[in-house]
């Protein structure tokens, strides 16, 4: 099943938002990931 297309723009805005608080730390995608115990 396909999402919708508010859920889109919400998992896009969501993804932004987590991109910029991580720049915002100095943490890369790798540690973010080590550190929430998931791959990346």
């Amino acid at each position: 099943m396909a999402i919708s297309k508010e859920e889109k723009i919400f998992f896009v805005q969501i993804g932004a938002r987590i991109a910029q608080l991580r720049k915002a730390q100095g943490i890369t995608q790798v540690q973010l990931a080590q550190w929430l115990g998931v791959s990346q």
